[in-house]
């Protein structure tokens, strides 16, 4: 009987909700260059839609751990 109303619910559930859209990211690539020895230009590129949520303010933070 509990497996029926779980059933009942999941299906409740599924049928009253309102369409979903991912507005998110759709994806994105990193590439570096050596420019010369321990200088590199890293390029960042992110593919959206852009008639989705705003891209706003992106960081990316870069370390190296030897110098």
């Amino acid at each position: 009987m509990k497996k029926i109303y779980n059933i009942l619910l999941i299906l409740s559930v599924l049928l009253t909700a309102d369409s979903l859209r991912a507005s998110h990211m759709m994806g994105s690539d990193v590439s570096y260059i050596c420019i010369s020895p321990g200088k590199y230009k890293i390029i960042a590129k992110v593919y959206r839609d852009c008639r989705g949520i705003p891209l706003n303010s992106p960081t990316i933070n870069a370390f190296s751990p030897s110098c």
